[in-house]
């Protein structure tokens, strides 16, 4: 397979344009972004979130100092604003790097979203089986679509055939947390923020997902 240099953006979840550790960790991205380096793949990673700045600047800045092939992000729609502007300043730059957009923003909506935001190729679902294969068929340049992702087909967005969702998470490659700075986040992050946490300054908190999708079926939403 043919390298291609890859950007992964983690979205400023706060809003703010100072460094703020107070965000759930992503591990979605996390499981994308392992599964990824399984295949192979070196992705390089831009955590809005530990940096001071406005989204758009800093990942211009960061797209002007090295020429990225792809640039991927995922998010819920309560990102909706802060995806818009990852997406617009990568299509905007002159590099032009091709965008793929995952998460429940896209998942709920593919078409909707897909002609709002304007990436290139959506993921739907489940991440880890499709990246890869979506980013390994950009490379090649293969025309084939890959299932569970949304792309553009005479200017109109067009979904693939939906994946089905991943049946054995033991052959999932646990999460990759270093890249994504982990560590830099434990370390900064206080306990007792919010009402679910206790007041000890150690052990540090992390969140652990007991399962995958929901059980709920909300008419706002949508259920995998």
């Amino acid at each position: 397979m043919n390298h291609a240099k890859i950007l992964m953006v983690v979205p400023n979840y706060s809003n703010s344009e100072k460094t703020d550790y107070n965000y759930t960790f992503p591990l979605g991205l996390a499981y994308v972004l392992s599964a990824l380096k399984h295949k192979g793949m070196s992705p390089d990673v831009l955590n809005l979130n530990h940096l001071d700045g406005k989204s758009d600047q800093l990942l211009a800045a960061v797209l002007d100092r090295n020429k990225y092939d792809i640039v991927c992000t995922g998010g819920n729609s309560l990102l909706y604003h802060e995806l818009k502007t990852i997406i617009n300043t990568a299509n905007g730059h002159p590099s032009r790097p091709v965008t793929i957009l995952g998460g429940p923003v896209i998942t709920s909506e593919p078409e909707l979203i897909s002609d709002a935001l304007r990436p290139d190729y959506g993921v739907m679902g489940e991440g880890e089986d499709t990246t890869p294969e979506l980013i390994d068929n950009i490379i090649n340049k293969s025309g084939v679509a890959v299932m569970g992702t949304v792309y553009w087909r005479d200017g109109k967005a067009t979904m693939a055939p939906v994946r089905s969702s991943i049946s054995n998470l033991d052959e999932i490659p646990f999460p990759e947390f270093d890249d994504l700075g982990l560590n830099a986040w434990l370390d900064k992050l206080y306990c007792n923020y919010n009402y679910s946490t206790f007041g000890f300054d150690y052990p540090r908190l992390y969140p652990l997902m007991g399962s995958r999708g929901c059980p709920f079926k909300c008419t706002f939403c949508f259920s995998v």
